[in-house]
């Protein structure tokens, strides 16, 4: 029946859609041209500008943009031709990010534009989160930082006033948890390229925040317990650089606050996310703040990362040093001492001194009997 075709042809976009979440590609595009070829067959308009748009996300993730362009722009098509407003905010939010991909920004920021006052008609907050994070990205990379700033607040407050309800996610909103870190990360990178470097530190703390509050609310799986934080959640706030100075002060501490930077990167004909840059603030007890961005872009050039770094460097930390001579037998006493100096050799740990301590040395107390707390983020944790 014309029923079950089209059920059939919708299990299989959205299996489509859970194969692209786990970037099984080569599978995404078979389930997405097997819900297409239905729709077509039963004329179902409506799924086949769908599966067209679906299609158009994949072969973007594949680097393929000319095809991606296509798609968008035939399911796009379709969609105003039946006056259906959520199709055409979808389709023109995946031409956006396609045309954004081949530098072609002033039509990137057109198409955004549009699916933002879809968005907005709709009233569908997290398609007005995704249009605004995705517009302000394009506006900085077309050199208007005022108004990419402007843009990427727009969507962190929008991330926030949603936190709670984030787990009425549906297939649709694959990317929301991506597009929400690119929302902080792009943003810290404006606030940095314009010299607001104290801002940008603000931002990085709100993310932290948010990241913190995500953490707590999948951990708490009942009903009462997420509750119980919606009504503390006013609590967990971001910290401005007032407090940030009062902290340093009141624990006579210095701060140091890392940032890992992405960015997207075509490898093995994929986009893929990677890290691009570190920002560290070191904030002394007076209130003084100073900012060090190194870049992270020599990793990937030695095909590494901070990740891969850390993992190699963790069999020299003194647990595992206490393992190890556990595991050797009891001979003379001397033969460990190999072992440790072997850890002051250990080419992870001086790549990582390199990138996480010397270009911050000459801001950090010569007493030893100094206090410095260090604020790690994401891999460095």
């Amino acid at each position: 029946s014309l029923k079950s075709a089209d059920l059939e042809a919708s299990v299989l976009r959205n299996l489509g859609l859970v194969y692209y979440a786990q970037k099984e590609y080569k599978k995404a595009v078979e389930y997405q041209e097997q819900s297409l070829a239905i729709a077509k067959q039963q004329r179902d308009r409506r799924g086949e500008a769908l599966a067209l748009s679906n299609l158009g996300l994949v072969h973007y993730s594949l680097t393929d943009y000319v095809k991606a362009i296509d798609d968008q722009k035939q399911s796009l098509a379709i969609a105003s031709a039946l006056g259906d407003r959520f199709v055409q905010g979808r389709a023109l939010e995946n031409l956006g990010i396609a045309y954004y991909a081949v530098k072609n920004y002033r039509q990137a920021i057109e198409s955004h534009q549009q699916s933002l006052a879809i968005a907005r008609e709709l009233s569908d907050r997290h398609a007005e989160g995704r249009a605004l994070t995705n517009l302000g990205d394009a506006l900085y990379k077309a050199k208007q930082p005022a108004e990419a700033i402007k843009a990427l607040f727009s969507a962190i407050e929008i991330w926030e006033s949603l936190r709670s309800n984030l787990e009425n996610n549906d297939l649709n909103l694959v990317s929301i948890f991506e597009t929400q870190e690119t929302s902080y990360s792009t943003l810290q990178e404006v606030l940095a390229n314009q010299n607001q470097h104290n801002k940008a530190l603000e931002i990085t703390e709100r993310g932290r925040a948010q990241a913190f509050v995500r953490l707590l609310t999948n951990r708490f799986s009942s009903q009462s317990a997420r509750a119980t934080l919606k009504s503390s959640e006013s609590q967990i706030k971001p910290l401005n650089i007032q407090e940030i100075q009062q902290i340093a002060q009141q624990q006579n501490s210095t701060l140091v606050s890392y940032s890992i930077i992405k960015e997207v990167v075509e490898a093995d004909g994929q986009r893929k996310l990677q890290d691009s840059e570190l920002y560290i603030w070191v904030m002394q007890p007076t209130g003084k703040i100073d900012f060090r961005r190194i870049s992270l872009k020599g990793l990937v050039e030695e095909k590494t990362s901070l990740q891969a770094l850390i993992t190699q460097g963790r069999c020299f930390i003194p647990s595992c040093l206490r393992n190890k001579q556990r595991s050797q037998p009891a001979t003379d006493p001397t033969q460990t001492r190999p072992i440790v100096e072997q850890r002051f050799l250990n080419p992870s740990l001086q790549e990582l001194y390199q990138l996480l301590i010397e270009p911050i040395a000459d801001l950090l107390p010569q007493d030893p009997a100094s206090r410095i707390t260090f604020i790690p983020h994401e891999s460095l944790f």
